[in-house]
């Protein structure tokens, strides 16, 4: 029955599950089977081929492989078939305030700060945001990529951030007071404090440490002052103790003035931080 069956010149599904040699003995037994049924036989007993592509023998539709010169010689800016990122800077230049305001764009202008190759390109990059700083700095998306500057930057290249939050100074508040009360603001100025060179920082340090005992009592502003009594210059950390110590039972009896005031004993000068744990120790209660 089975010979009989393979004589007809159909192939039947099952017959892959025969042994071969028992193929074979059927296939030369069934004399009316023909040579394409044979062939169609030896096909069939063949495994599929299920891995991709050997090195030795890549797809045409694989590109060059990379690191190879055809794969040097690849265009820039160009997304090629190696997987070779296009150039960063040059995806984000003419629009780099735009992207800055979206979740996945802050993120390229971020990495383009990162691998530009020169100061000057990432100075490019920056002066994009000029007459945006507070916008940026008020955006969950774009005060991130205003950090970047400033780590990123040398410290003239981002002198604009400095005089843009400054010049937002009322009768009120300074505008280094305003930004050091806003959640995102908070995170500018520490970067400031952490980067400028003194001369640079001069005078935004003069407008926080004469709200010093105000910013520490801030959810937000505390944070900034702490990080200017870990950070500042010696005089700054002195005279913002000084001003703790004047206020001693005002910012002790505050959650989060009580964190700044740790924060000066544990990095303010050895006579600022004994004047100030006298002052507390005076207070009553």
């Amino acid at each position: 029955a089975i010979r009989s069956r393979l004589a007809t010149g159909e192939t039947p599904s099952w017959a892959l599950y025969l042994p071969q040699s028992l193929r074979m003995n059927l296939g030369a037994a069934g004399h009316g089977a023909s040579s394409s049924h044979e062939g169609h036989m030896q096909a069939a007993a063949e495994p599929y081929e299920t891995s991709a592509p050997s090195a030795a023998q890549p797809s045409r539709d694989r590109g060059p492989e990379p690191g190879t010169r055809a794969d040097a010689d690849a265009p820039r800016g160009q997304v090629a078939q190696t997987g070779q990122l296009p150039d960063a800077v040059g995806l984000v230049r003419g629009q780099v305030w735009l992207l800055a305001t979206d979740a996945d764009g802050c993120r390229e202008v971020q990495r383009a700060l990162e691998s530009a190759a020169s100061d000057e390109d990432k100075a490019a990059l920056a002066s994009e945001l000029c007459g945006h700083v507070w916008e940026a700095l008020r955006c969950p998306h774009a005060n991130h990529v205003i950090q970047k500057c400033i780590v990123a930057l040398k410290p003239q290249a981002f002198q604009f951030i400095i005089d843009e939050i400054r010049q937002a100074s009322t009768s009120a508040l300074s505008g280094a007071s305003q930004a050091a009360r806003h959640r995102y603001g908070c995170r500018i100025l520490e970067r400031l404090i952490e980067r400028c060179p003194p001369e640079q920082a001069a005078d935004f340090m003069e407008d926080i440490i004469s709200d010093t005992v105000g910013l520490a009592k801030h959810p937000y502003g505390n944070y900034v002052m702490q990080h200017l009594l870990e950070h500042g210059q010696p005089e700054h950390r002195h005279r913002a103790t000084q001003l703790l110590q004047q206020s001693a039972y005002t910012a002790g009896s505050d959650c989060y003035a009580r964190a700044v005031i740790s924060k000066a004993l544990s990095h303010g000068q050895k006579e600022d931080q004994v004047a100030l744990a006298r002052a507390i120790l005076r207070e009553p209660g």
